[in-house]
């Protein structure tokens, strides 16, 4: 069994690593190269489609009985690398509450329906401008360039996809609640020495820093400016 720093390292080069190229072995855990017989799956890291990595570029394939939490892992190191919280329309590890098909206004000042795109997110992004440094709430939306047409029909992806401001977002769709989601590994039921139990502790810790530093400041200084309430649940699962 390999070391906690090994740990680490390994969860952390899958994240750089992903998307570089779709091959893989049948019945082959990508997190320790062995193969198995039973008990295989493939995940999607969820959020990923973000930095628009989609199947089969943006999943592992992992012994879900030996590396879930691993998995786990892996999906915390790349939200908060990526300052994201994900859309999962099947729910996931995190995810937000907001509608799936939402209203946006379009450059020319157009407003139409537009659809989440799933496996993408709510992010934090800076300026494109580089005026400034500060990060601002943007979600990422699908839309089609014919504005009759009835999105919820089709089932593939869309012609266009926008980043909307979260601000515009709540204001055109008279959003006034919603609800982000943690599902936190409970590292606490793991015997303390563990391996696993300090790998997960890293994580956990990871994080917490990344909440508290980085999104916490950003969500309360917008719910103080906007007529919003978003409610942060957090539970803890056992892995």
């Amino acid at each position: 069994m390999l070391d906690k720093d090994s740990y680490i390292n390994k969860i952390i080069n899958r994240v750089e690593i992903l998307g570089i190229t779709s091959s893989k072995k049948l019945g082959e855990d990508q997190f320790d190269n062995k193969f198995y017989n039973e008990n295989m799956i493939t995940e999607q890291v969820q959020g990923s489609n973000i930095i628009q990595l989609t199947f089969p570029h943006n999943d592992i394939i992992y012994n879900q009985l030996i590396h879930k939490w691993i998995m786990k892992c892996v999906h915390i190191q790349f939200r908060t690398k990526f300052n994201l919280i994900p859309t999962q329309i099947d729910n996931g590890d995190c995810y937000h509450t907001l509608p799936k098909y939402l209203k946006i206004q379009r450059t020319n000042g157009d407003i139409q329906e537009g659809r989440l795109i799933d496996n993408a997110g709510l992010y934090l992004r800076k300026s494109m401008s580089g005026i400034d440094d500060k990060l601002t709430i943007k979600v990422r939306v699908e839309y089609d360039s014919y504005v009759f047409r009835d999105i919820h029909t089709v089932t593939g992806k869309l012609q266009l996809y926008k980043d909307c401001s979260l601000e515009d977002i709540i204001k055109i769709n008279n959003i006034t609640e919603f609800n982000i989601h943690f599902k936190l590994p409970d590292h606490l039921a793991i015997h303390y020495d563990s391996t696993k139990f300090l790998v997960l502790k890293y994580f956990i810790e990871l994080h917490n820093k990344w909440y508290k530093d980085t999104f916490e400041p950003i969500i309360n200084e917008f719910q103080k400016k906007q007529d919003i309430k978003i409610n942060i649940i957090t539970e803890k699962i056992i892995v």
